[in-house]
């Protein structure tokens, strides 16, 4: 799970000019708080979760709940950062990473996503699933090893979207290549 939720942080420090990094870890920093959530919500629920499935008994409510308190908990740190983003950048961090305040609400909307993984993730190991853990740890690995063959150098970095604006704030946000999914030819335009 660690390199799942930190694995963009390190690919940030590869490819991005270090000033750039740098906001993107302060915000991934503050944003990831996020996780508290799932991961309280995930000790406390893994142990009914396996008396429930120990006994054969149904554990899809457990999970459920667990996953919506994680998104709607997330939802409103997310609304909360969106909202005092610069100011807990400034306290945090001080007058360094003033553009990582923009970041804070979708970070931690995305690490909202990934918190109700970590409470799917929790679920199964508490069902004694081992097949789903080990399926999310070779995701993991698989994209750490994507990363390492299909990009030539950690500085280049590809961004796929339907949006003109979107596109640009990746340009800003470091993306070597942008390519609009419209295109009838964006295949073989990332191929080059």
């Amino acid at each position: 799970l660690g390199l799942l939720t930190n694995l963009d942080v390190i690919v940030a420090k590869l490819a991005l000019e270090a000033e750039t990094a740098g906001q993107f870890a302060a915000a991934a920093v503050l944003a990831k708080a996020v996780f508290l959530i799932p991961q309280a919500t995930s000790f406390v629920l893994l142990p009914r979760v396996a008396s429930r499935s120990a006994a054969a008994d149904a554990t899809g409510a457990l999970v459920g709940a667990g996953v919506a308190i994680a998104l709607v908990a997330g939802a409103a740190v997310s609304g909360i950062l969106w909202l005092v983003g610069d100011p807990l950048v400034r306290l945090t961090f001080g007058e360094d990473f003033p553009e990582a305040a923009d970041l804070l609400g979708p970070f931690a909307l995305a690490s909202s996503l990934i918190g109700a993984l970590i409470v799917v993730i929790n679920h199964h190991i508490g069902r004694g699933a081992r097949a789903f853990v080990w399926s999310a740890a070779a995701l993991a690995a698989l994209q750490v090893a994507l990363f390492a063959l299909f990009h030539e150098s950690p500085h280049t970095i590809v961004a796929v979207d339907l949006s003109p604006q979107k596109l640009a704030i990746a340009r800003e946000l470091g993306a070597t290549h942008t390519f609009n999914a419209a295109d009838a030819n964006v295949i073989e335009a990332i191929r080059d």
